[in-house]
């Protein structure tokens, strides 16, 4: 082999180790936030999901769960629930979707838990006292390359209504990892897939979250009978 062929093949080696460097650095840039990166119609929808814990106490009056407001633009970029995750855009929802699947887990965290007598998604009686949520923050993201680290973020502001009155209000956040015991879903999956379930994860234990705190202050709580 001449010199001239040696010089042309180290040449074309060089020029595909340098396109492959590329590639996988484009690839590492995109596993920074990897709704690029989607395979659409490889997730399942977000069912609510059960918190799996009964109040102690009731408030003894039934409850609406108002379709909440969507006012995540105004909080991007925020630090959620003190880590370095932030309120953020990655997520396939539509706001009308987004509302529809956190009014879904707090009717199902608030029903499975008893800790009202009753809970709907429309007023029936005057006697109902109504839950009004602003939803901060719901995405999720993937970060990392060769070791990929996935988050569900979100962030609520509860108010409980007893007519014009209110007389609870919190804001609660919750992140969610894949490596955290509150993950639900399977560590072989699609990226979409993984993202949707620590979105529900994230949400059901703001659920959760509530009711505990409901259920801490029912005894204290300033209603009318």
């Amino acid at each position: 082999q001449d010199e001239s062929e040696m010089t042309g093949t180290t040449t074309s080696r060089t020029t595909r180790l340098a396109l492959l460097c590329v590639a996988l650095s484009v690839v590492a840039l995109a596993g920074c936030n990897r709704a690029t990166l989607r395979i659409p119609g490889a997730s399942t929808e977000l069912a609510p999901q059960s918190i799996r814990h009964t109040a102690r106490h009731s408030i003894g009056r039934p409850v609406v769960v108002a379709m909440p407001s969507d006012n995540r633009a105004q909080h991007l970029g925020r630090s959620i629930a003190g880590t370095d995750w932030t309120a953020c855009t990655t997520d396939s929802l539509t706001p009308e979707q987004a509302t529809l699947v956190v009014q879904r887990q707090l009717e199902t965290a608030l029903r499975d838990s008893k800790v009202f007598l009753s809970v709907a998604p429309q007023s029936t009686s005057a006697r109902e006292m109504t839950l009004e949520t602003e939803v901060m923050a719901l995405c999720s993201q993937v970060r990392g390359f060769l070791i990929a680290r996935g988050a569900g973020i979100a962030a609520l502001r509860l108010s409980l209504k007893d007519g014009a009155r209110t007389v609870f209000q919190r804001t609660i956040s919750r992140v969610v990892t894949d490596d955290q015991p509150e993950y639900a879903g399977a560590q072989v999956t699609t990226v979409e897939q993984v993202m949707r379930t620590l979105m529900s994860d994230s949400l059901r234990e703001i659920s959760r979250q509530l009711v505990l705190q409901l259920d801490e202050a029912a005894p204290t709580l300033k209603i009318d009978p």
